[in-house]
């Protein structure tokens, strides 16, 4: 809606009112007035952070371009496909076009401190700012969509267009090397270029340079310090062992060495429990550091006494914002009830998964040394066999929707883009929250996962069936240089194992953070890449 549009809600009868409103069609036509220009070789990304944005260009064709002509050039071919033009023009540009929600759904804007943005706008600038020259519109859309499940999980972004190209044409231009030194201020605090647009949080490690230095990680630092606080383009470093003979901190380049994600944390908002109840459950987690109480629209998680059955006592459930349901108790309670301790622990261990879940969504690393992706293929199950080794399953093809029915069987194929040997881990974390480690399994050694460089790995004999709960969740390909024993980092007791890597600390300290409150450790980022691919189990 341009700004000279007049705006009642669409309640006029008389359609002259809106002439200023700029149509689909219409957008559509411009969109294919700049594609002509650019030509054939051009490449045009259209980001639309709007309400009802979803398919508002109209569809995009081929990537090398199907022009929308009026509606009596479009046949109906008797299939699922979408009307497509019958026009043959050869001499537009490629284009791909991301939507902030589908044609029905509200776009709700981000807020995070003095932020305040489009939600596709914000998951879309920490996106590119963690992309690379070889990073395709498909990598791109995962990372903008997993961004987005965790800050407006009510909302479904979309993409349309070829997504297997490289964004921009491959002429990104790469990250900035250094982030500057912007000012320098009493007590060693430091604020330098990049903040909570460039993944930088607060407990992120910065070291300080050399101007001129190319090879961040070889060179040593002169000094180092600690991200203190983040705003949304420069954050405050407060800087330790600075030489007591140096005068030109304001001229030092200055880059991220260990990187933090936040902390475990999640709002929760309690629903049709009597007064007693919700003063117990208040008194029970007020005092848990990772639990805070909301009442307005940032609840992650909605607790609530399920009512729609006939009859009293009634079992709780717990649902995620936009309406996903993933847990129901097992047991019942009267209003005139308080909860037994019992209880209140299956609570407890329910928002605890949750809260963790939520955070390892976020967490996404593209590092070009150690870069892959992530495939799942559809099999079926072989009758007769016992489904426990991948030769008791025929190929039927590889997925190409995340929207995948519940009881699916996938096959799970790994991509090695980078020149190394690569060792392979696989978290899935499902709508409630919960993680299950995929690989390492259990009685085969991590060693195993790996896989050389620029190969494509569908013999990893990891064969997953799509079971509820029903919503949005992610898998998590994390590849190292050296193999990581992650089903070994939790035991029954929910304790953590001797961590070996930065990522086994980072993975452990969530897992204790939890229950403790403790921030989540850093992660050495020269030694890992970590990527999604995300789905939504319907019926």
């Amino acid at each position: 809606m341009p700004i000279n549009a007049k705006n009642d809600g669409g309640r006029r009868k008389d359609y002259t009112y809106y002439a200023n409103y700029l149509r689909d069609d219409e957008l559509n036509k411009l969109l294919e007035n700049i594609r002509l220009a650019l030509g054939p070789n051009g490449d045009l990304f259209v980001t639309i952070d709007a309400c009802h944005s979803g398919t508002s260009t109209r569809g995009i064709g081929p990537s090398r371009g199907a022009v929308r002509l009026d509606l009596d050039t479009y046949q109906n071919a008797d299939t699922e496909e979408t009307w497509e033009p019958l026009s043959e023009q050869k001499d537009l540009s490629n284009m791909v076009a991301f939507f902030a929600s589908s044609q029905s759904q509200l776009n709700s804007e981000y807020q995070e401190g003095d932020l305040s943005c489009g939600s596709l706008s914000f998951a879309l600038s920490k996106a590119i700012s963690s992309s690379t020259t070889t990073t395709s519109y498909q990598a791109l859309f995962e990372k903008v969509r997993n961004t987005m499940i965790g800050i407006v999980p009510a909302q479904t972004p979309s993409a349309e267009g070829t997504l297997n190209t490289t964004i921009f044409g491959g002429n990104l231009l790469p990250a900035a090397q250094f982030l500057r030194v912007k000012e320098v201020l009493e007590n060693n605090t430091i604020v330098i270029s990049g903040g909570l647009l460039a993944s930088i949080n607060t407990g992120s490690v910065i070291g300080f340079f050399e101007p001129d230095t190319r090879e961040f990680s070889i060179e040593k630092a002169l000094f180092t310090g600690k991200v203190t606080a983040s705003s949304t383009t420069e954050c405050e470093v407060t800087a330790v062992n600075i030489p007591t003979s140096f005068e030109k901190t304001s001229l030092l380049w200055a880059q991220v060495l260990e990187r933090n994600f936040g902390n475990v944390a999640v709002s929760i908002q309690l629903k049709n429990f009597n007064k007693e109840i919700t003063k117990q459950l208040e008194n029970e987690f007020k005092n848990v550091p990772f639990i805070s109480f909301s009442k307005g629209k940032k609840t992650d998680l909605f607790i609530e006494l399920d009512k729609s059955s006939v009859g009293d006592p009634n079992p709780i459930k717990l649902s995620a914002l936009g309406d996903v349901e993933f847990a129901l108790s097992s047991f019942e309670i009267s209003e005139e009830e308080e909860l037994t301790q019992v209880q209140i622990n299956w609570l407890m261990q329910k928002i605890s998964d949750y809260a963790q879940g939520k955070f390892l969504r976020n967490l996404s690393i593209d590092n070009a040394e150690y870069s892959a992706t992530i495939y799942l293929t559809e099999v079926n199950k072989i009758e007769g066999t016992s489904g426990r080794s991948a030769k008791d399953y025929s190929e039927v093809g590889r997925i190409t929707s995340n929207k995948i029915k519940v009881g699916k069987f996938l096959r799970v194929d790994i991509q090695n883009n980078s020149n190394r040997v690569l060792y392979y881990s696989i978290l899935d974390i499902d709508a409630s929250g919960k993680i299950s480690i995929v690989c390492p399994k259990s009685g085969r050694l991590p060693e195993e996962y790996k896989i050389v460089g620029n190969a494509l790995s569908t013999n990893s004999g990891l064969i997953v069936k799509m079971s509820p709960p029903l919503g949005q969740g992610v898998l998590k390909l994390v590849v190292t240089k050296q193999p990581l024993n992650l089903s070994g980092l939790v035991t029954s007791r929910g304790e953590a194992a001797a961590a070996a890597s930065s990522f086994d600390m980072f993975f452990q300290s969530t897992i204790k953070g939890k229950s403790r409150g403790m921030d989540t450790l850093p992660i050495e980022l020269e030694e890992i890449g970590i990527y999604d691919f995300v789905y939504e189990i319907v019926k």
